[in-house]
Parts: C-alpha cells; structure tokens; sequence
C-alpha cells in the first residue's frame, strides 16, 4: 500500500501557459519553452478547477464529489500531475 503524498496548499497557472480546451481535453502552449502538452479527460479538469479554485483542498473536495475515486488515490494522481506541470513551467505551487 502506498502513503498519501503531500499536497501544495494553491497551485496558480502561469501566465506563460496559454490554454485551450478541444473536445474535453485542455492543449497547453508554453510560450517560455515553446512546448505543446495535452491533459486527458481527468487531468484537464484539475486544471480547470486549478483555473477556478487554486486551492488544493477545494479541488480534491470537488474531484471526490464527480468521480468515484479513493481520496489517497485522487490524492497521489494529483500530487504527481502538479509535480509533472510545476517541472513543465505551467504553473507555481505554493505550500
């Protein structure tokens, strides 16, 4: 069994992170690096409720509510995804 990782407290998308969502799947560009990354159906709409809450608490309480998901999971999906954007320039974390 895997332990529940740590979450950051506010994820902020970058302002260099211009996004758009096409056929339910959000399409970043990162003007800084000049790199294209698509998220998947689950992963686009953490971004979105990153875009409209940026609060982690708020978005796993969301999340938990539209899929039927173990929160430990949920959480360690998310932790591993606001790693792969914060590594990617796409967004800042704050704890």
């Amino acid at each position: 069994m895997t332990s529940k990782k740590s979450l950051p407290t506010k994820v902020t998308i970058s302002p260099d992170a211009l996004y758009e969502d096409l056929d339910g799947k959000i399409v970043i560009l990162n003007f800084q690096k000049e790199k294209y990354y698509t998220l998947d159906e689950i992963g686009s709409d953490m971004w979105k409720l990153f875009n409209e809450k940026n609060n982690t608490e708020e978005v796993i309480k969301q999340l938990l509510e539209d899929y039927d998901v173990d929160e430990e999971k949920l959480t360690n999906d998310l932790a591993d995804l606001i790693s792969k954007l914060s590594d990617s320039g796409l967004v800042t974390i704050n704890y």
